[in-house]
């Protein structure tokens, strides 16, 4: 049971402002309702964005036809949005006189749709608004999502790859879906390497915003559950595309991951981390938060002992040792063992990212005052380093190295 008692008097006396989706709609078969569900927001003349894979899969295609409306597409993209990207999609809406904005597709392609509605109607660059306020609001948007990932469907932020390859954010309530439609359905042509990377991403966030400094009441009610599904449902739902119960659960756990990481209590250096190096040298963002999860939480173990025990007793484990050896055993289940080492990161690259993250990211993500543990040089430099090793250290004091053979060996 959540209490009061196990947070601080700060933290239990913090004003928590969230936004939410104006209409939340989930359940299989739930794409059914798009055609209603822009007609209540008054759109008549939808943009539906999708990335080549979805267009491709013939889905983009299904969708427009539920809309039975003068719809347009734009589609010829892949992966994150760049600024690039982003300013031309808003073009693309204005010079068609589109009123409303569909994406469909994971977290990339929704994040896309969501600045294109902003800047569609506002001057300028999407550059421009990473600290600059809006003039207009966003055309109205409905987000679909076919991965259980990123939770951008409920989220109040957007990310942008910028030309220097670092990622930032567009945050506001005006980039909260108007209409958020979750249909599991559309999850099971997933691909099993991305679906469990995104689940981990799910995972992650709901961990990083449960040990946050600044978790409250309100975002453990939305991180605790993230974490129950995730470690229920995850690995069922990799393994077999048609258990319709564990693809539900991983659906709903990456809306509530969305929640919880738009509340004061966000995400910690994981996320930094994998948003600093993931785009640096082409790793995908799930792949690059796998490789740190374990890590993030072997740096965080001494900070966050008791909050890690409390979460333990609250799933029905015994304690937090088992919580972590849980948590770091999936990950392995999953095939995310090796470092960074086996996905090109240099070696050499590992002191310059450091120095980057602690200079500069550390303060742009607010970690000084999220972070359970307090970020030093020579601490950041040794869990990028275990990151890039790949040796996952279970807090049951073993270690567990990748073997040349593609086994485990524990000494």
């Amino acid at each position: 049971m959540l209490s009061l008692a196990n947070f601080g008097q700060e933290n239990r006396r913090m004003i928590v402002e969230s936004h939410y989706p104006g209409t939340f709609i989930f359940g299989c078969g739930a794409i059914g309702t798009v055609r209603n569900a822009l007609l209540r927001l008054g759109g008549k003349r939808p943009i539906v964005f999708a990335d080549d894979g979805i267009r491709g899969s013939g889905l983009s295609d299904q969708l427009i036809e539920k809309l039975s409306l003068p719809s347009g597409l734009f589609s010829g993209f892949s992966g994150e949005p760049t600024l690039q990207l982003a300013d031309s999609a808003a073009r693309n809406i204005r010079e068609g006189g589109y009123d409303s904005v569909i994406a469909i597709g994971g977290g990339s392609t929704l994040d896309l749709g969501k600045v294109a509605a902003l800047l569609a109607t506002n001057k300028g660059k999407i550059s421009d608004y990473f600290t600059t306020k809006r003039e207009h609001s966003s055309l109205p948007k409905i987000l679909i999502p076919t991965t259980a990932g990123s939770g951008s469907e409920t989220s109040s932020s957007a990310v942008i790859k910028c030309d220097d390859g670092i990622k930032r954010f567009v945050v506001g309530d005006d980039l909260v879906a108007d209409v958020a439609i979750v249909d599991s359905n559309l999850t099971r042509s997933c691909p099993r390497e991305v679906a469990a990377a995104t689940g981990i991403d799910v995972l992650s966030t709901g961990l990083e915003a449960y040990l946050s400094k600044r978790a409250t009441p309100f975002s453990d009610a939305y991180a605790v559950e993230t974490i129950d599904l995730a470690l229920r449902c995850l690995e069922k739902s990799v393994a077999n595309a048609d258990d319709a119960e564990a693809l539900d659960g991983m659906s709903l756990a990456a809306s509530l991951s969305g929640f919880a990481s738009s509340t004061p209590a966000d995400v910690n250096i994981c996320h930094c981390i994998a948003e600093t190096i993931g785009p640096m040298f082409d790793i995908a963002h799930g792949r690059a938060v796998a490789t740190i999860l374990p890590f993030m939480v072997q740096f965080n173990f001494e900070a966050s002992q008791g909050r890690l025990r409390l979460l333990a007793h609250r799933l029905g484990l015994r304690d937090e040792r088992i919580l972590v050896l849980r948590i770091t055993e999936l990950v392995r289940a999953l095939g995310f063992s090796t470092g960074f080492r086996q996905l090109g990161v240099p070696r050499d690259a590992l002191e310059q990212t450091a120095k980057l993250i602690f200079d500069q990211r550390q303060y742009e993500y607010l970690l000084p005052e999220i972070n359970p543990a307090p970020i030093t040089f020579a601490g950041l430099l040794k869990l990028l380093e275990d990151c890039w090793n790949g040796v996952d250290i279970d807090i049951l004091g073993e270690h567990v190295v990748q073997a040349t053979d593609g086994k485990h060996a524990r000494h």
